[in-house]
C-alpha cells in the first residue's frame, strides 16, 4: 500500500527539523567548549570580553548548556517522530503534536523575550 503524499511530507518536515536541530546542537557545544576554555587566540575564536572572566564564563556555560538541553530534547522528538511517522507507527502522531508545540513555544518566548 502507498503512503500518501500529505504523511511523506510531514515526515520530510520533521526530519528537517531534528537536522536543523543537530546542527544547532552542534554550534551550541561549540561555543560552550568556546567559552569555558576561554579561548583568546584570533585565528580560532574570538571570545571578546568572556575571555579571562572566571565566574562569567560558568554563568554563560550554565545558560547556554540549558539551552542545550532543551535543543537536545527537541532533537529527540523530531527525529523519533519523522522515524515514527515514515514507519506509520501511532504514537509518531502525538510526537508530532509535541514538537509542533514545543517548537510554537520557544518561538513564541522568543519573540516576547525580545529576540
Amino acid at each position: 500500500m502507498k503512503r500518501p503524499q500529505n504523511l511523506v511530507l510531514v515526515a520530510t518536515w520533521q526530519l528537517f527539523s531534528a537536522m536543523m536541530a543537530f546542527f544547532g546542537l552542534l554550534t551550541m557545544i561549540g561555543i560552550i567548549l568556546a567559552i569555558s576554555l576561554s579561548f583568546n587566540n584570533y585565528w580560532v575564536f574570538y571570545a571578546g570580553p568572556f575571555s579571562g572572566m572566571g565566574f562569567a564564563s560558568s554563568i554563560f556555560t550554565l545558560f547556554f548548556g540549558t539551552g542545550l538541553l532543551f535543543l537536545l530534547a527537541f532533537f529527540i522528538i523530531s527525529l523519533s517522530a519523522g522515524i515514527g511517522t515514515l514507519r506509520g507507527r501511532p504514537w509518531a502522531r502525538n510526537l508530532g503534536i509535541a514538537q509542533r508545540y514545543s517548537a510554537c513555544s520557544t518561538s513564541r518566548s522568543a519573540l516576547l523575550s525580545g529576540y
